[in-house]
């Protein structure tokens, strides 16, 4: 779809325009008034081009809601608005209506692009659930739906239908996509392939930068969809291999996604950190989030910063007290960016998954009281992990699945860490013979 490339040239052009609507006034900028009927004309081309865009794209059939018709009434009045200023000689007050209309219009499409709240984002995690007995927990209602409503329907709900598959009611499900039926089992669930491919595929689901699908979810989901799809029917009344009673006998106490409950914050008392240093982390590519509202703790994310520099972990330092979960998934860490994590004192969560990380570099956490969890999934670790993960003395969850251990060697490292949650990953999905396997080239850092 073009609309959402075209969307910026409108948006830029009639921006300049205002701007210089405004300034115009001023009498070491009136030279700029000979281009103002250019910019305006040149804005309203574009506006009208991009509204014929968006209109091709609304009936493509992805879209649909009353956020998209605000969207396209704003839009058609931006492109109005535009064009009338082509044919007014005093434009400083239709210029800020038009502005005001404009950001509008841009608001929404956003919202239609990366979801409601997409300027000030939270937590997608789903809250841990707890049932006094899991066998009489409805199987869609209670866990996939929650799964869907948290992972999928941003991109699949009443305003967005990717595909044309929405997956926010039984009825939205039955209908499908335009791939097929969901429920069509595993072999025949476009769903389930594309969550099984690798993240930076561009048919992935959900899309990179979105809060993934966890394994266990997708177990879960992939049982549902196996056991008929049905949408009133409990556990107990579903035939339940080994792994899936494991999986639910841990459902909401050991979910993948559930977020840490506020007393694995840290109990120490630090101010809020400045807000320029905190811009100044984020404009150098970080995502930095507050916990709650009010709260002094934040959350430091590298996503999409594969192989940043030591000066990025530098400047970690002008939030150290404040940082309390870091994300380094995937990240190939360079040598000296160990000793600037060692001086973040208020750690309580941090993601290892996938990175670069070898045994001796945990040795930077031993200061760490707070540490109560760490993600080591997919990385070169091997049983040696044990020294330095027992001088952590807080730690209560580390997960240590597809790493170098191998299950002769679990005993030992369990052994070794006493009091300690080991998740070796050691998960079974059942394998059908339409199941595709794929060959990956093992990581070299």
């Amino acid at each position: 779809m073009i609309h959402p490339l075209l969307v910026h040239l409108p948006i830029g052009i009639i921006l300049l325009a205002v701007c210089f609507e405004w300034i115009v006034y001023r009498e070491r900028y009136t030279f700029l008034r000979a281009s103002l009927l250019l910019i305006w004309r040149l804005g309203a081309i574009a506006a009208i081009i991009t509204c014929i865009s968006g209109w091709w794209m609304r009936h493509s059939g992805e879209y649909d809601g009353a956020t998209v018709d605000y969207h396209q009434w704003a839009g058609i009045a931006t492109a109005l608005l535009a064009t009338g200023a082509c044919f007014i000689k005093t434009r400083f007050w239709w210029s800020f209506i038009t502005a005001i209309v404009l950001i509008t219009t841009g608001h929404l499409g956003g919202t239609l692009t990366h979801g409601e709240g997409f300027l000030f984002p939270k937590k997608e995690d789903i809250p841990p659930a707890t049932f006094a007995d899991i066998q009489q927990v409805g199987v869609y209602t209670d866990m996939v739906a929650p799964i869907f409503s948290h992972k999928c329907v941003s991109c699949h709900g009443p305003d967005k239908q990717k595909g044309n598959l929405r997956l926010d009611s039984p009825e939205q499900i039955s209908k499908g996509g335009k791939h097929g039926n969901l429920l069509a089992g595993i072999s025949g669930s476009e769903l389930v392939k594309r969550c099984k491919l690798p993240l930076n595929d561009e048919h992935h689901m959900p899309p990179k930068g979105k809060s993934q699908i966890s394994t266990a979810e997708l177990q879960l989901v992939e049982w549902w969809i196996l056991q008929g799809g049905d949408f009133q029917k409990k556990a107990v009344e579903l035939m339940q291999p080994e792994p899936i009673k494991a999986l639910l006998a841990n459902w909401g106490k050991s979910h993948a996604n559930a977020p840490l409950p506020a007393a694995d914050l840290p109990d120490t008392l630090v101010g809020i950190a400045p807000l320029e240093h905190i811009r100044r982390l984020q404009n150098a590519g970080l995502t930095v989030i507050q916990i709650a509202q009010g709260s002094p703790w934040l959350s430091v994310s590298f996503v999409n910063q594969y192989t940043p520099g030591d000066s990025l972990f530098a400047l970690l330092e002008l939030v150290a007290p404040q940082v309390t979960r870091l994300n380094l998934s995937n990240v190939i860490i360079p040598e000296n960016a160990w000793p600037h994590l060692a001086k973040l004192p208020c750690l309580s969560r941090v993601y290892l998954n996938g990175s670069s990380l070898k045994d001796n570099d945990l040795q930077y956490f031993s200061g760490c009281r707070h540490l109560v969890y760490l993600n080591l999934s997919n990385t070169r670790v091997t049983p040696a992990v044990a020294v330095p993960l027992a001088d952590i003395p807080g730690l209560k969850q580390v997960y240590l699945s597809q790493t170098r251990i191998t299950s002769a060697e679990w005993p030992v490292l369990f052994s070794a860490l006493p009091g300690v949650k080991v998740d070796t990953g050691n998960y079974h999905v059942p394998t059908f013979e339409s199941d595709t396997t794929m060959l990956k080239e093992e990581k070299k850092y």
